[in-house]
Protein backbone atom coordinates (compact mmCIF):
# COMPACT_ATOMS: atom_id res chain seq x y z
CA UNK A 1 0.00 0.00 0.00
CA UNK A 2 1.33 3.40 -0.93
CA UNK A 3 0.52 6.43 1.21
CA UNK A 4 1.28 9.87 -0.15
CA UNK A 5 2.11 12.12 2.77
CA UNK A 6 0.27 15.44 2.97
CA UNK A 7 3.36 16.99 4.51
CA UNK A 8 6.85 15.75 3.86
CA UNK A 9 8.81 14.21 6.71
CA UNK A 10 12.54 14.76 7.05
CA UNK A 11 14.59 12.33 9.09
CA UNK A 12 18.39 12.12 9.15
CA UNK A 13 18.75 14.12 5.93
CA UNK A 14 16.25 11.97 4.03
CA UNK A 15 12.99 13.49 2.81
CA UNK A 16 9.88 11.32 2.68
CA UNK A 17 6.87 12.36 0.59
CA UNK A 18 5.30 8.91 0.35
CA UNK A 19 5.60 5.56 2.07
CA UNK A 20 5.25 2.16 0.47
CA UNK A 21 3.99 0.03 3.35
CA UNK A 22 4.08 -3.65 2.43
CA UNK A 23 2.00 -5.14 5.23
CA UNK A 24 1.80 -8.47 3.43
CA UNK A 25 5.56 -8.85 3.97
CA UNK A 26 5.24 -8.87 7.77
CA UNK A 27 5.90 -12.11 9.59
CA UNK A 28 4.95 -13.49 12.96
CA UNK A 29 8.52 -12.81 14.05
CA UNK A 30 8.07 -9.11 13.19
CA UNK A 31 4.95 -9.00 15.35
CA UNK A 32 6.63 -10.78 18.27
CA UNK A 33 9.64 -8.45 18.08
CA UNK A 34 7.37 -5.38 18.07
CA UNK A 35 5.52 -6.73 21.10
CA UNK A 36 8.79 -7.47 22.93
CA UNK A 37 10.21 -4.03 22.08
CA UNK A 38 7.17 -2.34 23.60
CA UNK A 39 7.27 -4.50 26.73
CA UNK A 40 10.97 -3.73 27.13
CA UNK A 41 10.14 0.00 26.86
CA UNK A 42 7.66 -0.40 29.72
CA UNK A 43 4.47 -0.42 27.66
CA UNK A 44 2.11 -2.96 29.23
CA UNK A 45 1.14 -4.44 25.88
CA UNK A 46 -0.09 -7.68 27.50
CA UNK A 47 -3.11 -5.84 28.90
CA UNK A 48 -4.07 -4.54 25.48
CA UNK A 49 -5.04 -6.09 22.22
CA UNK A 50 -1.77 -5.25 20.42
CA UNK A 51 -3.40 -4.51 17.08
CA UNK A 52 -5.26 -1.60 18.71
CA UNK A 53 -2.11 -0.06 20.21
CA UNK A 54 -0.72 2.87 18.16
CA UNK A 55 2.86 2.23 19.25
CA UNK A 56 2.56 -1.36 18.04
CA UNK A 57 1.05 -0.15 14.75
CA UNK A 58 3.93 2.34 14.32
CA UNK A 59 6.55 -0.38 14.78
CA UNK A 60 4.84 -2.65 12.26
CA UNK A 61 4.30 0.16 9.74
CA UNK A 62 7.94 1.18 9.99
CA UNK A 63 9.07 -2.42 9.49
CA UNK A 64 6.72 -2.88 6.52
CA UNK A 65 7.87 0.41 4.96
CA UNK A 66 11.54 -0.23 5.73
CA UNK A 67 11.92 3.16 7.43
CA UNK A 68 12.88 4.21 10.97
CA UNK A 69 9.87 4.40 13.30
CA UNK A 70 10.62 8.10 13.76
CA UNK A 71 9.48 8.71 10.17
CA UNK A 72 6.01 7.43 11.05
CA UNK A 73 5.99 9.27 14.39
CA UNK A 74 6.95 12.59 12.75
CA UNK A 75 4.15 12.44 10.18
CA UNK A 76 1.45 15.07 10.63
CA UNK A 77 -1.66 13.95 12.49
CA UNK A 78 -3.73 13.06 9.42
CA UNK A 79 -0.92 11.09 7.80
CA UNK A 80 -0.11 9.38 11.10
CA UNK A 81 -3.73 8.32 11.55
CA UNK A 82 -4.00 7.14 7.94
CA UNK A 83 -0.92 4.96 8.47
CA UNK A 84 -1.92 3.52 11.84
CA UNK A 85 -5.52 2.92 10.73
CA UNK A 86 -4.29 1.02 7.66
CA UNK A 87 -2.15 -1.22 9.85
CA UNK A 88 -5.00 -1.77 12.30
CA UNK A 89 -7.47 -2.52 9.48
CA UNK A 90 -5.04 -4.94 7.88
CA UNK A 91 -4.47 -6.83 11.13
CA UNK A 92 -8.13 -6.90 12.16
CA UNK A 93 -9.26 -7.88 8.66
CA UNK A 94 -6.75 -10.73 8.61
CA UNK A 95 -7.93 -11.95 12.01
CA UNK A 96 -11.58 -11.64 10.93
CA UNK A 97 -11.01 -13.66 7.75
CA UNK A 98 -9.28 -16.42 9.69
CA UNK A 99 -12.19 -16.56 12.11
CA UNK A 100 -14.69 -16.80 9.22
CA UNK A 101 -12.75 -19.70 7.67
CA UNK A 102 -13.13 -21.68 10.89
CA UNK A 103 -16.87 -21.02 11.20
Amino acid sequence: MEIKLRKKVEHKDVEYTELNIDLESLTGTDMIKANAKLRKAGVNIDDLMPVLNMEYQVLLAAKAANVPKEVIEQADARDFLAITMEVQSFLLDTASKEKQKKA
